[in-house]
């Protein structure tokens, strides 16, 4: 039942179908306050106190401009429902924040504009990851949050244990999970495991399942989530399959509560009291400052990616977009 529901929960939220409404936005009437300008710009939460902390950065562009800019945070476990309801009763942004699983869609229903002529020789020269926001044919995202991908971490005394040094690929993968996964205490129950992982969907929705999960075993078996048109998917196919059955035959050697932990408590609750061989976090706990003070008694390292046809790992490329509906695209 458990692989079922693994299986049910990553394909379904990969079949994202966002049917949006782009009318005029009620361009008439929205946003104005007599002649001052203003923009309505929504965000999600990218720390603690977001708003707060992009409001001094727009300072001088507002006075600049003329302009109030009004940032809004969208809460992450209803984000894309916010944006679809919104958009459809015409109380979208002028300006919003998508990462790019969130594009193709919008693009398709016209929901957010080509940038490209806006686009210049500096910016191309400025801005490191601008192409990563060039998709279907247009510069549709402005690339703001990039990087922090997910990598692998090992235990180190628990493969010392078993005569083992770090994975390389698939097979050293499973190889070392079975062997890690045991009673240590001799009480006839499991209390190590091979892998720390956590698949519910509390910490900010599906999509953290696949980005710590599901993408980079697709990538790593030759498999990509769009076709090259990203116009339709491409991860059903024959590897994308074979990465999710992978994942599921996985399961066997994962702490049996996988299904009621987020993968960010499994790697502190499990894999930080250093319950199993391997767990999943973002490329920040590599600072070993960090990693020292939250988990002192525990020695690890980490690899970035195994590899079965290849070599991948999840790292986003959230971007600002332009939508359609705003009153002064230029300004925006």
């Amino acid at each position: 039942m458990k692989k079922k529901i693994i299986s049910m929960l990553l394909v379904s939220a990969m079949a994202m179908t966002l049917i949006v409404g782009c009318g005029n936005n009620g361009a008439d009437e929205k946003k104005s306050k007599g002649d001052e300008k203003t923009l309505e710009v929504w965000v999600a939460p990218l720390d603690d106190d977001t708003v707060n902390n992009w409001k001094p950065l727009l300072k001088d562009w507002e006075k600049e401009n003329d302009c109030t800019v009004n940032v809004k945070v969208v809460p992450w476990d209803s984000y894309e429902e916010t944006y679809t309801t919104a958009l459809n009763s015409g109380e979208g942004p002028d300006v919003g924040y998508m990462y790019n699983e969130m594009f193709p869609s919008y693009i398709d229903s016209g929901a957010v504009v080509d940038m490209s002529e806006y686009v210049t020789d500096e910016d191309k020269e400025e801005y490191k990851y601008l192409e990563n926001g060039y998709m279907m044919d247009g510069q549709y995202g402005w690339p703001l949050v990039t990087g922090v991908p997910f990598v692998l971490y090992y235990n180190e005394d628990i493969l010392a244990d078993l005569g083992e040094t770090a994975p390389e690929t698939w097979e050293d993968f499973v190889r070392i999970c079975k062997a890690a996964t045991k009673d240590t205490d001799g009480d006839g129950k499991i209390d190590q495991y091979g892998y720390a992982a956590g698949m519910s969907t509390s910490d900010v929705g599906a999509m953290q399942v696949l980005n710590a999960y599901y993408y980079s075993a697709l990538w790593q078996n030759g498999g990509q989530v769009y076709k090259d048109d990203l116009k339709s998917v491409a991860f059903a196919d024959e590897a994308g399959t074979e990465a999710l059955t992978w994942i599921k035959d996985l399961t066997q050697y994962m702490n049996p509560d996988f299904m009621s932990q987020s993968w960010s408590e499994a790697f502190a609750n499990v894999f930080g009291e250093g319950k199993a061989a391997f767990g999943v976090y973002r490329s920040s706990q590599t600072d070993e400052t960090m990693f020292a003070e939250t988990y002192p008694d525990l020695k690890w390292d980490y690899v970035t990616s195994l590899k079965n046809v290849d070599y991948g790992t999840f790292g986003a490329t959230d971007c600002l977009t332009l939508m359609s509906a705003a009153d002064d695209k230029d300004l925006a």
